[in-house]
């Protein structure tokens, strides 16, 4: 019985560490989606247009003076670029 217990124990922890190494790791990547947009009747002029949006940063560090994600985003051609969602900074001293 108390090797069972030791047993589930030592596989929760694994299992845990796992869980906040993936979660680590996911917070850290830049995503990079293409997403074409159908709009009828656009003037000729906007057809092939690239919109970059960069969204939901969550006070987020990609390296010195966010390096890695302008690299990221200046890897891509694009038209025109837009922030969305949430991107705060908290200036608060604790």
């Amino acid at each position: 019985m108390r090797k069972m217990k030791g047993k589930v124990m030592a596989a929760s922890f694994f299992l845990i560490v796992v869980l906040m190494g993936y979660t680590f790791w996911d917070n850290q990547r830049i995503i990079i989606a293409k997403q074409d947009v159908v709009i009828e009747d656009l003037p000729k002029e906007l057809e092939g247009f690239s919109i970059v949006q960069i969204t939901d940063l969550h006070e987020k560090e990609f390296g010195e003076n966010q390096e890695r994600l302008i690299n990221a985003i200046n890897s891509i051609p694009y038209d025109a670029i837009v922030f969305t969602g949430d991107m705060m900074k908290n200036n608060s001293k604790n």
